[in-house]
């Protein structure tokens, strides 16, 4: 495309637009800022033109206009997929979840419950949630998104989206959202989740998936020593299917590559799998935690000795802070703070991190 022809097409638009030469008008402030930050993001070159077209293809698209520049637009279809949408939400009623909606807020916060990891998870590891998928597809309309659903029948008061440092989105629950969700837990789940893999690998079964046990292994061999960052995970897609590498930054870099898989969670699980070989080849007296059919009793007796009247009331917090979440409490899910007073005395404050930051001061 000739710097001419491509400098010609813009005069005209910033004519039409009265683009001032001295400044830039705030919708192309905010647009410099969004570019700015998604390369800083990438760290690397992005094939903008060519992503729209693969990527968001059915609501915009990239063309060459009459003079042989490159333009973005609206498509022509993007109008009609949008008064469809509009007219699917009109329908619902405007004060209460219909039954399939309630059975999509279910499947949400069965997928919430079982999080190996802090609350915060990825939104394509929830869009590609067996439970949330078929739910979607039974009778939600291809020209919503599960996140437009949320956003506009449940609501942020719930259900908060945002951005880890990767510049991936990320979904998590509200203070209030963890109370809806510890609300269904007692009042018991009846869904039994669909299996994400009808042939697990033999190092997923027994209750742990693969990225968890891997993160276990690291743990044991840096002796604890384990960050947010200490294990990454980036994906690709290739065909029809994704490839996941894994980078173990707390062992020195090392990177693993996955088998192709149907979607980003069993590709992550497959370089997850192929990382826990090799360190298993190099470690062999390791021990990985597995679990038993028989530990299901275990676990109901070990949930009925909670009781209120422990004196041991860390070990009671800590107890009850598990089954909220149902899974075992993470560094960082609840933090002491000490305070030391005259005459010798001490006061603690216990702040419960996973339920924002909710605070908890002792007597002295």
């Amino acid at each position: 495309m000739a710097a001419g022809t491509d400098y010609s097409c813009f005069h005209l638009f910033a004519r039409e637009e009265k683009l001032p030469d001295d400044e830039l008008l705030p919708w192309e402030d905010d647009l410099r800022q969004h570019l700015l930050s998604l390369l800083s993001s990438a760290g690397k070159p992005i094939p903008l033109i060519d992503w729209i077209n693969h990527r968001i293809g059915a609501e915009i698209e990239a063309v060459q206009d009459r003079t042989g520049a490159s333009i973005i637009r609206l498509c022509a279809r993007h109008g009609n997929a949008e008064s469809k949408l509009e007219r699917w939400f009109e329908k619902l009623p405007q004060d209460q979840l219909q039954t399939e909606e309630l059975k999509l807020r279910n499947a949400i916060f069965d997928f919430f419950a079982n999080l190996e990891f802090d609350k915060k998870a990825l939104l394509d590891d929830l869009q590609q949630d067996a439970g949330v998928t078929s739910i979607c597809a039974h009778f939600m309309p291809k020209v919503v998104s599960l996140r437009e659903w949320i956003e506009r029948r449940i609501g942020n008061h719930t259900i908060r989206f945002g951005t880890n440092p990767h510049g991936e989105d990320v979904v998590y629950l509200s203070a209030e959202g963890e109370a809806d969700l510890l609300t269904y837990l007692q009042e018991g789940s009846s869904r039994k989740r669909p299996r994400q893999n009808e042939n697990p690998d033999p190092l997923q079964q027994g209750g742990q998936c693969a990225r968890a046990q891997l993160s276990s292994i690291c743990s044991k061999l840096t002796e604890g020593a384990m960050g947010k960052e200490s294990i990454t995970y980036a994906v690709a897609k290739e065909g029809e299917k994704y490839v996941a590498t894994v980078s173990l930054h707390c062992l020195s870099g090392e990177e693993f590559t996955g088998q192709p898989c149907d979607t980003v969670t069993e590709a992550k699980d497959s370089a997850a799998n192929e990382a826990i070989e090799a360190k298993l080849s190099e470690n062999p007296d390791i021990e990985t935690k597995k679990k038993t059919r028989g530990s299901r009793k275990s676990k109901r007796r070990r949930e009925a000795l909670i009781d209120v009247d422990d004196p041991d009331y860390w070990r009671t917090l800590n107890m009850f802070c598990c089954r909220l979440h149902k899974r075992p409490n993470a560094k960082g899910d609840m933090t002491y703070d000490v305070e030391k007073l005259a005459d010798d005395q001490f006061q603690a404050t216990v702040t419960l991190n996973f339920l924002d930051g909710i605070k908890f001061t002792g007597e002295i």
